[in-house]
């Protein structure tokens, strides 16, 4: 019972993450061949990206470095279904070639979803309670 503060805070910031199709973020067109230059050069250092690859794995992968045929970087859920024990205990530094990424969306951040669960959630709380005290009837 001690971890449910630290469970519900985890839960709410999780719900504060939205992502983005690639070619929606970076207006693209679509179909996306992220072989092509002028699509791969749109990966961000340091970004978080969903990639669903061509063998059928899907991978949260944060980017590190980039070259003209390959992403390198880290997967972010150590928790993977598509990876066994031993590969979630150690992550290792990987390279993903273009040729074998099928779809990617961006992982970012929604200020206003942000806003509205730590910052409007308190402030009507707040409201209510201070409706419904007495300061109101004096």
């Amino acid at each position: 019972m001690k971890f449910f503060p630290l469970i519900l805070f985890l839960l709410v910031f999780s719900t504060c993450t939205v992502t983005k199709d690639f070619s929606k973020a970076y207006k693209l067109e679509e179909p996306l061949e992220f072989t092509d230059f002028d699509v791969n050069r749109n990966f961000e250092i340091d970004e978080v990206y969903l990639l669903d690859l061509k063998d059928g794995r899907e991978l949260s992968f944060k980017v590190k470095d980039s070259s003209g045929s390959s992403l390198y970087g880290y997967i972010t859920d150590p928790m993977n279904k598509n990876n066994n024990k031993s590969e979630r205990l150690k992550l290792p530094f990987l390279e993903i070639p273009f040729e074998s990424i099928a779809r990617a969306k961006k992982v970012s951040f929604d200020r206003l979803l942000t806003f509205g669960i730590f910052g409007g959630i308190p402030i009507i709380i707040g409201i209510i309670l201070l409706k419904s005290s007495t300061l109101f009837y004096l």
